[in-house]
């Protein structure tokens, strides 16, 4: 099984995303993803990291492989 919260931080290396908010062990920083990530970075990887965020903040942690 993978870590979503270990994607998201991942998926985060190219985006324009301030170092101190790609922290996921605080929901306080993942909540701010959900309210600012698609303001500068317009990729499809921003739909698939705000999913993620979803996941993560109503209690899922981990992927299913498969």
């Amino acid at each position: 099984m993978t870590s979503i919260r270990a994607a998201i931080r991942m998926m985060l290396i190219p985006m324009d995303v301030p170092l101190e908010r790609r922290d996921m062990s605080e929901d306080s920083n993942l909540r701010w993803l959900q309210r600012n990530l698609g303001i500068n970075n317009k990729t499809p990887e921003v739909d698939v990291v705000l999913k993620y965020v979803g996941m993560v903040l109503r209690g899922q942690e981990y992927l299913e492989e498969g």
